[in-house]
């Protein structure tokens, strides 16, 4: 069994936006070693939200089939195997005035290991349990 926080890297991309009607774009998560980018992030209002592409951290191409309409106060969860940009960024398009939560990146499938998710790299807090 896979331990995820030894085979994912977890990325924070984006602070949350209070009350905008603009569109709203994390920073370029770049893939680079990575098979597969999952990319969250909560949205108070309808609103479309996809992914950008680009071979810069200036991604601004829209990538085919990443689009999704937001529910009001959904979690938007967008994956995307094998990609074809090295940088992606989640982008919320402008609309109705709406609150974007932080957004966050879980880069998987790594080609080499290990996966590095110290405090010092990611805003990260891990717990341990018993069972």
């Amino acid at each position: 069994m896979q331990n995820f926080l030894t085979s994912n890297k977890i990325v924070p991309c984006a602070t949350a936006a209070s009350t905008v009607t603009t569109a709203v774009e994390s920073t370029a998560v770049d893939t680079a070693g990575y098979d597969r980018i999952t990319m969250m992030r909560s949205v108070s209002a309808v609103r479309i939200v996809e992914l950008l592409g680009g071979i810069t951290t200036t991604a601004t191409v829209a990538i085919t089939g990443s689009s999704v309409t937001a529910t009001a106060g959904a979690v938007v969860c967008i994956e995307m195997h094998k990609p074809q940009y090295r940088y992606i960024v989640l982008n919320v398009r402008a609309g109705v005035t709406a609150v974007c939560g932080d957004a966050v990146a879980i880069l998987g499938l790594a080609r080499s290991k290990p996966v590095s998710n110290t405090a010092s790299t990611a805003s990260i807090i891990v717990t341990t349990t018993t069972d």
